[in-house]
């Protein structure tokens, strides 16, 4: 994917956004992101998971700058067999089930704390689903993060399981989905955690 500039946040003066790929310099800011926001995660784990997706169809990344320095990543990719988040919830759900059929997934949201609470986030978030051709979204983040949850749910997601457990894993997590209105997916543009637990 070439790398993009994309505009400037109405919202957030001065935040501007640019997209990142495997080879893109963008792919360490995004990683420096994530530490930021989640410094008790396997630096090395964490760059795996963000070069692999990279890779998959549909891959999208988006790095929010204030001025040169990156405050927010969002990115994801089609939810596919072969992905360990997808093998993960289909035996659960059920291969037939709506939500996984078609559809394209956020992975990872992230903002750093200086800069949580200037609608970054959001910004990021439609963003990236104007952006996917997709026309449903998944998303799953811990069922205890009520801030996340409050944010998704004001943007029309609803819950396909509010308490999923992941193989392993003590914590249960939301899964959420959205249907994409036809009318409201504009031809695609030049835009573009994940942690082992729920990549």
């Amino acid at each position: 994917m070439k790398q993009t500039h994309l505009h400037e946040s109405s919202g957030s003066p001065g935040i501007h956004f640019r997209t990142y790929d495997r080879n893109s310099s963008l792919l360490d800011a995004a990683l420096a992101v994530y530490a930021r926001v989640w410094p008790e995660r396997d630096s090395e784990e964490s760059r795996e998971n963000f070069t692999r997706y990279t890779g998959y169809e549909g891959f999208l990344g988006i790095v929010a700058c204030d001025g040169d320095e990156a405050v927010g990543v969002g990115y994801g990719a089609r939810s596919k067999p072969g992905i360990w988040w997808h093998d993960q919830v289909t035996p659960v759900l059920g291969a037939s089930h709506p939500a996984l059929q078609d559809a394209w997934r956020l992975v990872e949201l992230a903002v750093v704390p200086t800069h949580q609470g200037l609608g970054i986030g959001g910004r990021l978030h439609d963003m990236l689903l104007v952006a996917q051709s997709c026309p449903r979204v998944l998303l799953c983040t811990a069922s205890s993060n009520e801030r996340a949850r409050s944010m998704y749910e004001k943007r029309g997601w609803h819950y396909v399981d509010d308490s999923f457990q992941f193989a392993g894993q003590p914590h249960l997590y939301a899964i959420m989905g959205k249907d994409i209105q036809p009318s409201a997916q504009p031809t695609r543009t030049g835009v573009g955690a994940e942690h082992k637990r729920t990549e």
